[in-house]
């Protein structure tokens, strides 16, 4: 064991998802959120963008050029990692995708940045290595030790892929762990009777059901799990489609070719999801809105409620509805057969989409923590255990 561990005894508890990196910080003295985004954010966006001085920008300001820039700015890595170009799920990943990839030998994908064609490897150690710099720098020394979350879904070549990616960003200790036990962790299961558990995430990129066993010994069996992509088929995107039909109806505005007027549409549709999270109903207020097509400006105004919201997105309800039939199929169970019910991801926020799941599952999900940010705490509590095994052998020896 070094001294520095000694001295400063810390692990790093990471959910690297499509949209956004969580982190947390475990310590001696417990487990603890890490803000990494602007204005005290706890989410840091897992975006790059590669500027007109080809700086490789990250977080928060490359997000902001996705639209602007759409070709320079890279997002949805984890969803590429450790793929090769031919597999099937990677085909069905880039066509959502707007910036350019390329095959590269043997069967692998880069990223075409002007001249440059860069791994979609290279380009994750590289977020994450920001990532673990500012973390050290809130913590005021290095750690280097880790607890990374992984998909269901996950192959054995993503899994390799996201442990040599933490590897990679200088991290000497490397642990993996499902992101639906990290969820089942950080509410306390695996500590006490034997339950069911079905634990459903919703993030940007996919939805994911998984049934867990948990058993006394403080581990978890996966029983059967499901995963869709909804790349394109999530909140925000209803939002902004809706947006592009009024101004095609009500003020003929045929497409939005301009990347700024896209970055205000993305923005509020964003900022929706948001407020109808806590709220009945929002309002998407966009004043002189003047895309670079247009002499004139005018004011976008569009009440939404929740039952409109629903409206919208009831094609895509009804894919989870059946991700989460099916992962019970597989699980040998019935959905309303379950002990409890966890929901994760940015999009369980909503109220509709917790009713639309406790419907399902015949019971109320566990609540008391942000679902966003649920898996990044089991991490860290994964953690926690790391330390006191850590601290169970210095003492031993």
């Amino acid at each position: 064991m070094s001294t520095q561990y000694k001295t400063h005894p810390a692990i790093i508890g990471l959910d690297f998802g499509t949209d956004g990196i969580k982190v947390t910080l475990s310590t001696a003295q417990g487990v603890c959120p890490i803000r990494l985004g602007e204005k005290n954010q706890s989410i840091f966006p897992a975006a790059l963008s590669l500027n007109e001085n080809d700086k490789l920008l990250h977080g928060n300001v490359a997000k902001r050029r996705v639209c602007v820039d759409p070709e320079h700015s890279i997002y949805a890595l984890k969803l590429l990692l450790g793929l090769r170009w031919d597999d099937l799920y990677a085909h069905h990943v880039r066509q959502h995708l707007q910036y350019s990839l390329i095959p590269s030998p043997p069967n692998n994908i880069n990223v075409k940045l002007k001249s440059q064609a860069v791994t979609i490897f290279d380009l994750a150690a590289f977020l994450l290595s920001k990532v673990r710099e500012r973390v050290e720098e809130q913590a005021g020394h290095s750690i280097d030790e880790v607890v990374m979350t992984c998909p269901v879904n996950y192959q054995e070549a993503q899994c390799l892929a996201l442990y040599n990616l933490g590897r990679a960003a200088g991290f000497r200790y490397v642990e993996l762990l499902h992101e639906a036990k990290a969820a089942a962790l950080a509410y306390g299961f695996g500590q006490r009777c034997a339950r069911t558990i079905a634990v459903c995430d919703w993030g940007t990129g996919t939805f994911d059901c998984s049934i867990l066993r948990s058993n006394e010994s403080a581990s978890f069996d996966i029983l059967g799990w499901e995963s869709v992509l909804l790349l394109g088929d999530n909140i925000e995107d209803k939002v902004i489609r809706n947006i592009l039909v009024m101004l095609r109806q009500h003020n003929q505005v045929s497409a939005i070719e301009d990347g700024w007027s896209m970055q205000r549409i993305v923005a509020a549709a964003e900022k929706v999801r948001h407020r109808l999270s806590t709220h009945l109903s929002t309002e998407i207020n966009l004043p002189f809105f003047s895309p670079e097509d247009r002499n004139d400006a005018f004011h976008i105004q569009m009440f939404l409620s929740q039952s409109q919201l629903k409206q919208w997105l009831q094609d895509t309800l009804e894919t989870v509805d059946q991700a989460c039939r099916q992962a019970c199929d597989k699980a040998g169970i019935d959905p309303q057969d379950i002990d409890d019910l966890i929901l994760v991801g940015g999009h369980t926020c909503l109220p509709l989409v917790h009713a639309h799941a406790s419907e399902l599952f015949g019971r109320e999900p566990c609540v008391g923590m942000d679902p966003r940010l649920t898996i990044a705490l089991g991490a860290g509590l994964q953690g926690v255990s790391r330390l006191d095994e850590v601290r169970a052998s210095h003492q031993c020896a």
